[in-house]
């Protein structure tokens, strides 16, 4: 997500899966977790659209939108 855009396609996991913040980002490629400490997360049950900024192993709910960001 860039400036509460999607870019590209979306992620799906498993119903019965608890995803992180972590999660999503190892999945996206693994070396890539390592540039991150945070994430800013839009809620897709929110009226908040700019989100709120989340650690690594905040959970993720359903249709949530993900932006990493915060090099370590």
């Amino acid at each position: 997500m860039r400036n509460g855009e999607i870019e590209g396609k979306p992620l799906v996991f498993p119903a019965a899966q608890e995803v992180t913040v972590s999660d999503f980002a190892g999945s996206l490629r693994k070396r890539m977790l390592d540039g991150f400490s945070r994430a800013i997360v839009v809620e897709s049950d929110t009226t908040m659209p700019k989100g709120q900024i989340v650690g690594l192993d905040h959970k993720l709910g359903d249709g949530d939108k993900v932006e990493l960001v915060g090099l370590r």
